[in-house]
């Protein structure tokens, strides 16, 4: 949040009795120089004289603020204040003032008196922006921001509090645009530099949010937010090494700071080491000064670890001092879905967190939690009320995705990357075998299939590399379907340095392994990019029941960018994308190069099916495919505890449950998927 600084000292007293007005311009002088003991001292001699004097109360809070004595300072403006109930300057301070003592309610309330005593002070929005970001009433911040900035245009405060205001509503691209017009006019506010990385970041610009975060710490290495935002990024770039020294520099700064901890200990989860993310966090849970962030991530670490009931005491015991905290919510609720009997009151739980806390909420995080709300009524058998709970969710977003420029994308990719080019040089590392790709819708079964391999000594999992598709992006400079084109020309030198480049990205993680796995399913746009760039990599292209990858879609909440994944029609059209992208492949790459296998054989024949893939890598068997939830490693999407599972079947035939909700997309998907029988 910004808020607007006061404004420069003036008497403002009017005609004085004689001696009064040298008495104040004297301390008026103490005051300027810096030396308020003293002018406090002279104000109160012109205050005996002149006790109803507002402007006399005001300037002796002033003083007495800058002599670091904030109670004492708003009594004389609230004293200023009762004599001249419309004192602009006094009602921005103690507005202000009551902020700093933590008076929130109150300082909304004083700020809001001064945008209808001055409604042409740009100060008083400024700061009313501030305060209901902080009260999280978005769109009431929006609407003081724009106020603002028709009043200040060139207000650099103004333009962030528009920005964080659209930030929190999901409209990133217009805040990231705010963001930039907030640095025309402070370009070195690091602050200002760190709310715009983090626009840029959360519409998955990672490259460029990561150049933008280096230089608002080049400006404030001081500023522990943008440390732990920046590892956050980094961790999302799998740059783990990085990220963790991040979080560790922002520690260094403030060793409790709960963000910096809570982020660590959730790496240290990711990357299998529960018993250490319990480590980090132990100390401050057993001090008593745990927030509920630290709470939350001490629940998951448990829950990995397995002791469910350690983390279901732990949660009720905070939630019953924090009942509507929204972090707590998430994480009992989220728990609730490895046992049945917990489901009842976690739905309870959450119902009542969006019926009471929900309206001032951000979209964000109403958008989360009704989604959990509707995986909780899915897991109880409540199909009806979860499928409708979804869709709510989903609207509460209003993303829609552009199917004419997937469909502009798949005819650059049949243009351009011919049989011709697929099998003939130039390539990048032609020597290079190791890398196995992947690829298939989300939810399609991407994560079981690594997950399996993972079990064989020779595989080392990677997990979602986003590294080619910001490769992608930057070729296509901006236009999605112009990057084939480019790709396709490319000279050896070049696609070797990308190929070096994407390898650079997985880190020192994977040196010396025999084989290595992305499992990043919207590669299924890159096979033929992927195969320029390592002609040995394999591929291996999973396929599921659309119907039950829809529903799947549909009951979720996705990182990253997935337009299509919020309304049923759009799940129709991106699978037909998806359909499109696949029979290039399947008809174009070389032989002994792509491998196709469906999720519902691999369920019902893992045995088998995995002998048939081993065979298509080069592998020898090795049994321990046949026993995902025996790895010891961290999956990192939402299918983590489901791969810790033994394989099964269960989630096979999901769709029927919900054959009524799905009719607009077997409708659309009817003639495109005839091995399904829709």
């Amino acid at each position: 949040m910004s808020l607007s600084p006061s404004t420069p000292l003036s008497s403002g007293t009017g005609s004085l009795p004689e001696g009064t007005d040298s008495l104040v311009a004297q301390a008026m002088a103490f005051h300027r120089q810096g030396q308020s003991e003293q002018a406090i001292a002279l104000y109160r001699q012109a205050l005996a004289v002149l006790p109803q004097d507002p402007q006399l109360h005001y300037l002796t809070g002033m003083a007495l603020l800058e002599q670091g004595d904030p109670n004492a300072a708003l009594s004389e403006l609230e004293s200023a204040l009762r004599w001249a109930p419309a004192h602009a300057d006094a009602l921005l301070q103690a507005g202000l003032l009551h902020l700093q003592l933590g008076h929130v309610d109150t300082a909304l309330q004083v700020m809001q008196r001064l945008t209808q005593v001055a409604p042409d002070e740009p100060r008083g929005f400024i700061n009313l922006a501030g305060i209901l970001l902080q009260c999280k009433d978005l769109p009431s911040a929006q609407k003081a921001a724009e106020r603002a900035i028709q009043l200040r245009p060139e207000s650099p405060e103004a333009w962030n509090n528009l920005g964080n205001a659209l930030q929190g509503l999901g409209e990133f691209a217009q805040a990231e645009q705010a963001f930039r017009r907030a640095l025309q006019y402070a370009p070195q506010d690091a602050r200002i530099l760190q709310n715009l990385a983090d626009a840029l970041r959360v519409q998955n610009q990672l490259s460029a949010a990561e150049v933008v975060y280096r230089q608002s710490l080049a400006l404030d290495p001081q500023l522990i937010g943008c440390w732990c935002n920046y590892g956050n990024l980094l961790g999302q770039m799998n740059r783990e090494v990085e990220a963790r020294s991040a979080y560790e520099k922002a520690l260094a700064i403030n060793p409790e700071y709960p963000e910096a901890v809570v982020s660590l200990a959730g790496m240290q989860i990711e990357a299998g080491e529960e018993e250490a993310a319990i480590a980090t966090l132990r100390p401050i849970v057993e001090s008593g000064k745990a927030t509920p962030e630290h709470i939350s991530v001490y629940a998951y670490a448990l829950r990995v670890k397995g002791d469910l009931d350690a983390a279901h005491a732990l949660l009720q015991g905070y939630l019953s001092a924090h009942s509507n905290h929204r972090t707590l919510v998430y994480a009992f609720a989220h728990l609730a879905l490895a046992r049945r009997e917990w489901l009842p009151e976690a739905i309870e739980l959450t119902r009542g967190w969006l019926r009471e806390e929900g309206p001032r909420a951000s979209l964000a995080d109403r958008t989360t939690i009704s989604i959990l709300l509707a995986q909780l009524y899915d897991k109880a058998g409540r199909h009806p009320e979860a499928f409708a709970t979804a869709a709510i969710a989903h609207q509460i977003k209003s993303v829609r995705s552009q199917p004419a420029e997937d469909q502009a994308l798949a005819a650059a990719l049949e243009r351009h990357f011919t049989v011709e080019r697929l099998r003939h040089p130039p390539y990048g590392m032609t020597e290079e075998h190791r890398p196995i790709f992947i690829v298939g819708m989300p939810r399609s079964g991407t994560s079981l299939l690594e997950q399996m391999l993972a079990g064989h000594p020779a595989v080392r999992p990677c997990g979602e590399v986003g590294e080619l598709q910001r490769m992608t992006q930057e070729l296509g400079g901006g236009q999605e379907s112009a990057w084939p084109k480019r790709v396709v020309a490319l000279d050896d030198y070049s696609l070797r340095a990308l190929a070096a480049r994407y390898l650079w990205a997985l880190g020192p993680t994977v040196d010396g392994a025999q084989r290595i796995t992305d499992k990043m399913p919207h590669n299924f746009v890159n096979v033929g990019f992927i195969h320029l760039l390592f002609p040995k990599a394999r591929i291996i292209h999973i396929q599921r029941d659309p119907r039950d990858v829809a529903v799947s879609i549909f009951l979720r909440e996705f990182s990253g960018h997935h337009p299509y994944a919020h309304h049923i029609e759009d799940i129709a059209q991106h699978l037909l994308f998806y359909k499109r992208c696949i029979q290039i492949w399947r008809s174009r790459m070389p032989e002994g190069t792509f491998y196709e296998l469906r999720y519902e054989d691999l369920v019902a024949s893992p045995e088998s099916q995995a002998r048939a893939l081993l065979d298509f890598l080069g592998l020898p068997w090795d049994a321990g495919v046949l026993k995902p939830e025996s790895v010891a490693r961290a999956v990192l999407t939402s299918s983590r505890f489901q791969v810790q599972e033994s394989i099964h079947r269960r989630a096979a035939g999901r769709w029927q449950a919900y054959q009524r909700e799905l009719a607009p997309l077997t409708t659309i998907l009817k003639s495109a998927f005839p091995e399904y029988d829709l």
